[in-house]
């Protein structure tokens, strides 16, 4: 199967049930869109409070209103941060697709449990397309500097995880061309 993405604007609602995977994947996509996102029926759990934690640290600014989350982005933030996703292999693989498209040097880490959890093809799938990621082992802790992913043709190994393609999925509407996975 083959899939393009270009570059596009995002807009609308989306009321999706209540899944930690699902509120992963929208806080990273909100996070790299400016202005403002509302999710409705949300249910907290660790794993998505560590995401709402990172995009905090990003320069997020996150209300929560009961079940309401509504994330607004301005500007991002520049400096150096220390992402700890705990025990979340969702938020670990979409947010380090997510820390090569935003300003700053992020390091991505978690719990020594997380710190196990295989991430090798989506590091070498960033790579490809111009992402500079540091890490011993391809196994985090990462870290992950600032850079424009220039899009192309790149090949992914997703029989270990689809949390490798939503990252790469999400990641790419910030790159400079088309991309093809």
């Amino acid at each position: 199967m083959q899939v393009v993405f270009q570059k596009s604007q995002v807009a609308g609602v989306i009321n999706a049930p209540a899944s930690k995977s699902f509120a992963q994947r929208v806080f990273a996509c909100a996070l790299l869109t400016k202005g403002v996102s509302v999710i409705e029926r949300y249910t907290p759990c660790d794993d998505s409070e560590r995401a709402l934690e990172a995009l905090t640290k990003m320069g997020a600014i996150v209300e929560r209103q009961n079940e309401r989350v509504v994330i607004s982005v301005d500007r991002l933030t520049e400096s150096e941060k220390t992402l700890n996703f705990g025990a979340s292999a969702t938020s670990m693989r979409i947010f380090t697709g997510v820390a090569c498209v935003t300003p700053g040097i992020k390091v991505i880490t978690g719990d020594p449990q997380l710190l196990k959890r295989p991430i090798k093809p989506l590091i070498q799938a960033l790579k490809q397309l111009g992402a500079k990621i540091e890490c011993e082992n391809d196994h985090p802790p990462l870290t992950i500097y600032s850079s424009e992913l220039h899009g192309g043709v790149v090949s992914l190994d997703v029989s270990i995880s689809s949390q490798f393609s939503s990252a790469l999925m999400i990641c790419t509407t910030k790159a400079k061309g088309e991309t093809l996975i």
